[in-house]
């Protein structure tokens, strides 16, 4: 049985009258400091619920089936079923097939709903059906819009693997966006970064966000807002930087309605419009986690186990140096499902078996909570059960699908 894969009144406060921009809204979270954006957030949660809190339906609580309902993946022995690191897998069609994206190695596997596979098709190379590194999938009606940001291009097929066509970024001079998808206007949406400069060892980097003309004639800025922080750190004549220690990081689902966003730090969600206008505010009932030294510990020992032994030192020296967050971060996943929902993923302390998700649907109303695997990272979800990648006990790579429970604690 797969590790950590196996057996094992509240309402959010919706503001759809904000006007705010992208920005403003960026830096108001870069300027203002955790603790106190996580206050904010319990205030306007507290606020929300106490006006007229009786009429508010209470939350739903759902959580997995002791057992996945599907498993693929396999060590050795099936050639379409073996994954070196899995990018996503989405669901596709009304038969609710499974389309697996391969990272590594970067081909697409379809297989039906019960796991049995159908066709496979992509590869390695230059050509118009081939890709470099295939970064995200998303469904447009009966198209599926495969991101290659090794080659910066958007490779588009039908949903039984026929090829229609790529949508190549022409070069531009400066910065070099990395095509994240296409939106109903035919626009393709982009993405490129930024650093704010090191302040007291930590630098911050922003996203922008662009719109792109398919021809990349015009490009419109969306919005720039806040993406991780890095620690950077003397190290003889020079610096080094590092990602910072269990920081919170920027968050963001393409949503039909918009894009989703959240800072990490607290219990915040926004959805912009493609303007860069805030649509939706929204407050998760959320409870910020202190961090602890088994957190810390896990943290360290992670890192110093994706290094050499001859780098190890070294970086012992690095992480006594760092200096970690008061809390962990409230949100740590934002996946915009297939059906138009989104799921929130929240924080858990290092050896914890169960991690809580937030369920919201495309209006931005709260569903339900629901308690999943902790090593499960979801990917999609229809009525009744989700979908997400994970790692058995002997590290092999496979997809999951969990049916879902309503009513109850896990």
């Amino acid at each position: 049985m797969p590790s950590g894969l196996g057996a094992h009144s509240s309402k959010a406060l919706l503001t759809p009258q904000l006007t705010g921009r992208f920005d403003a809204v960026a830096v108001r979270h870069t300027r203002v400091s955790a603790a106190v954006r996580s206050l904010l957030a319990l205030v306007f949660l507290s606020c929300g619920q106490s006006a007229g809190s009786s009429q508010h339906t209470p939350l739903q609580q759902w959580h997995a089936a002791a057992e996945p309902s599907v498993v693929i993946g396999v060590a050795v022995g099936d050639s379409l079923a073996e994954f070196s690191r899995i990018a996503t897998a989405r669901l596709v069609g009304p038969e609710g097939r499974i389309v697996v994206v391969n990272q590594r190695s970067p081909m697409v596997r379809v297989f039906d709903h019960e796991g049995r596979s159908l066709l496979a098709f992509g590869g390695e190379g230059y050509g118009p059906r081939e890709f470099g590194a295939i970064a995200a999938l998303s469904i447009r009606r009966d198209t599926m819009e495969l991101t290659d940001w090794l080659r910066n291009r958007l490779s588009l097929w039908t949903l039984d693997g026929t090829f229609l066509d790529v949508i190549t970024l022409p070069p531009t001079p400066g910065d070099f966006p990395t095509i994240l998808g296409r939106l109903e206007s035919g626009e393709l949406l982009a993405r490129t970064s930024l650093s704010s400069g090191n302040t007291r060892g930590l630098s911050s980097d922003s996203m922008i966000l662009l719109r792109i003309t398919a021809d990349g004639s015009k490009r419109t800025q969306v919005g720039r807002f806040f993406r991780e922080q890095s620690f950077t750190i003397s190290q003889g004549r020079g610096t080094t930087t590092y990602p910072a220690p269990i920081s919170p990081h920027g968050h963001w689902a393409i949503a039909t309605r918009g894009l989703w966003y959240s800072n990490g730090a607290d219990s915040m969600l926004y959805n912009y419009d493609w303007e860069g206008a805030v649509r939706l505010a929204i407050g998760l009932p959320i409870q910020l986690k202190l961090t602890e030294q088994r957190d810390r510990d896990a943290y360290g020992e992670r890192w110093i186990g994706s290094v050499s032994r001859s780098a190890r030192p070294r970086l012992r020296s690095v992480l006594k140096r760092m200096s970690f967050p008061r809390t962990l971060p409230a949100v740590t996943a934002l996946v915009a499902s297939h059906d138009g929902k989104l799921w929130v993923g929240t924080s858990i302390h290092a050896g914890e078996m169960i991690r809580e998700w937030y369920l919201l649907d495309a209006a931005g109303e709260l569903i339900a909570q629901v308690s999943l695997p902790a090593a499960l990272s979801v990917t999609d979800a229809a009525t009744g059960y989700v979908l997400g990648t994970g790692r058995d006990s002997l590290g092999v790579a496979r997809v999951f699908v969990f049916d879902l429970i309503r009513g109850g604690p896990f």
